[in-house]
């Protein structure tokens, strides 16, 4: 959960590129995010295409479908991003290796 607030000051963005970095480092190849569509969480996954993820089966990136293939309300859904390439952090952020 994160305020509208924090959300828009760019905390979103700063989370979800450090979770990508971490798990890039750690080895990972792909990060999954699950998540439950609903109005609620609108900004949620619009960040989340933002940063680069987008909804589909894990696997190549050629296997996800685009954002608004997101099924009906209620339904989960996976965000997929490929860790070929991460965000940067924003210089805001200081953060220690895991």
């Amino acid at each position: 959960m994160m305020s509208c607030r924090a959300m828009g000051r760019g905390v979103i963005d700063a989370l979800l590129a450090w979770i990508c970095r971490a798990a890039r480092d750690a080895g990972a190849g792909e990060v999954w995010l699950p998540c439950v569509i609903n109005s609620r969480n609108v900004p949620l996954r619009i960040a989340l295409v933002a940063a680069g993820f987008r909804v589909g089966q894990a696997g190549p990136a050629d296997q996800a479908g685009p954002a608004d293939q997101a099924g009906p309300a209620g339904q989960p859904a996976l965000y997929v991003r490929n860790l070929d390439q991460v965000p940067e952090l924003p210089g805001w952020v200081t953060a220690s290796p895991m």
